[in-house]
């Protein structure tokens, strides 16, 4: 099991704590230094915000700025407070929003930088200096972070964030031992301090004590059975105890409460290798590729949303593995671009069918073929029908369509057995061998009367008296395009809980 920490993963994640409200200020010094935030100037959409933040107070800005950070206007929220703080330098709240926007975007070194004007206003408030030391921590500043984590135990001996903060040093550092005594004082002051008790558990797992990291993993999932990071770290001391239908169990709770992280579809792939079962594990291999595909479809349409190809390939992705809902909705919304699509209009019929809607799904497939002649609209309509039995139909639309697959040879098979059964000997035999030709692992039906043979065809040909009208060209349905998958930084074996940062 690898030990190394990437940092990567601690970015962006908050731990249990919550922040606090800042303290008035108190000794504050005489004079405070330029903030070295950049101040960006007013785009057009946020002209209004820029207007605004001159007719009210630096206190009124900040409480709209944070009003702004819910509605996801970051840039026009640090606007307010960029002005807010020009107004007043000591409006410690305006420098703690900003700092959490910067954390946001990890933006770190601004975040610092901010933090650095919090603590020269409070220097005697423990929180910021373990903030701080959080930002720096996720920098890789080890040795500054250290120094940061021990002012605020300094400040606040009792305080357990900063001495599990500073286990989490340690871990990055490979010092495991003296991370578990981080880890022990943290929860002498909080027994019931679940980052903490999974960190140990870390530790304890990359000091090669299983037994011990599933103990501290089994009682955080008894404090909290959503807490997905615990999942995953048992299922990972299980598997490098090599008890794998419990770590099997255990990733598969991971991914049913976190299905977007494939690190645990990864792990769980191990351990299914490891029993002997191939077929599942490249189940779960196919779902990760499926993700990385997914990424590049989203990367796509970020970049031409008014494009409706790229939701086609999207909708059609999502079809793939039955994510139905999400792929009508964005068939829908490609049609709303391109009515007249008919990849989308194809993709919509697709999912209604398989949701249960067949008479809907069946009048898009008609109206689709009384414009012009399709073969993709003959085969879906084709497959509507041989899934209701109708194998005429579904036969004559495989013809069109001039497909020739499985299931187009299973229709026919199909079709033999029941004419079979009718004593239509002559034509199921002939569907027979077209069946045959189409799929030679099919096993040639015992009828009691033969026929004579028909002259060789190619697999799949129609007969020259039978064989449908030519068709035009097809359109054919958007495929998801190929993307090989993005470089991601290397997984960790386990995932260590993060610092809490200010709200």
């Amino acid at each position: 099991m690898r030990k190394s920490i990437p940092w990567v993963l601690l970015i962006g994640l908050t731990g249990c704590g919550g922040s606090d409200t800042p303290a008035p200020v108190a000794d504050a010094p005489a004079t405070i230094p330029a903030v070295a935030a950049p101040v960006e100037a007013p785009t057009a959409s946020n002209a209004a915000v820029a207007n605004s933040a001159r007719r009210i107070s630096p206190q009124e800005a900040v409480k709209l700025a944070r009003e702004l950070v819910q509605k996801k206007n970051l840039s026009g929220a640090v606007q307010l407070l960029n002005q807010a703080i020009a107004s007043n330098p000591r409006l410690v709240e305006a420098y703690i929003t900003r700092a959490s926007i910067y954390a946001d975007q990890q933006l770190y070194p601004r975040a610092v930088l901010d933090f650095n004007q919090i603590i020269a206003l409070q220097p005697d408030n423990a929180r910021h200096f373990n903030t701080r030391g959080y930002f720096l921590l996720v920098q890789q500043k080890f040795d500054d972070a250290m120094a940061d984590f021990n002012q605020a135990i300094a400040l606040d001996p009792n305080y357990a964030q900063p001495l599990n903060n500073r286990g989490l040093a340690r871990i990055a550092r490979e010092d495991f031992t003296k991370a578990i005594h981080e880890f022990n004082a943290a929860l002498r002051i909080d027994a019931k301090y679940i980052d903490a008790m999974n960190n140990r558990g870390f530790a304890f797992t990359q000091s090669g004590k299983t037994d011990e990291a599933i103990a501290d993993f089994t009682q955080v999932i008894q404090l909290n059975g959503k807490y997905v990071n615990a999942w995953n770290n048992r299922g990972q001391a299980y598997a490098k105890a090599q008890k794998h239908p419990e770590a099997i169990a255990d990733f598969t709770k991971a991914i049913e409460l976190d299905p977007a992280t494939m690190e645990y579809y990864r792990l769980r792939a191990d351990s299914y290798t490891a029993l002997g079962q191939p077929d599942l594990a490249r189940a779960d291999l196919d779902q990760i590729e499926w993700s990385y595909e997914l990424d590049a479809l989203n990367r796509n349409l970020n970049a031409d949303p008014k494009d409706p190809l790229n939701w086609v390939a999207r909708g059609q992705h999502l079809a793939k593995v039955a994510r139905w809902d999400e792929a009508l909705t964005n068939f829908e919304d490609a049609l709303k671009l391109q009515p007249d699509s008919i990849p989308a209009q194809l993709g919509k019929a697709l999912v209604l069918w398989k949701q249960g809607q067949v008479d809907k799904a069946l009048a898009i497939c008609d109206q689709i073929g009384q414009t012009e002649p399709h073969r993709d609209v003959c085969s879906l309509r084709g497959d509507i029908y041989f899934a209701q039995g109708k194998l005429d139909l579904a036969i004559a639309d495989f013809r069109r369509a001039q497909r020739f697959d499985a299931v187009v040879a299973k229709a026919y098979a199909t079709r033999a057995e029941q004419r079979k059964s009718s004593g239509e000997i002559q034509q199921a035999s002939a569907d027979l061998q077209e069946a045959v030709r189409i799929d030679a692992s099919l096993k040639t039906a015992d009828f009691s009367e033969t026929i004579d043979e028909p002259a060789a065809q190619a697999p799949g040909a129609f007969p020259a008296e039978t064989a449908p009208a030519a068709l035009p060209a097809p359109q054919a349905v958007t495929e998801a395009p190929e993307a090989a998958p993005p470089v991601a930084p290397e997984p960790a074996t386990a995932d260590p809980a993060t610092p809490a940062q200010p709200e």
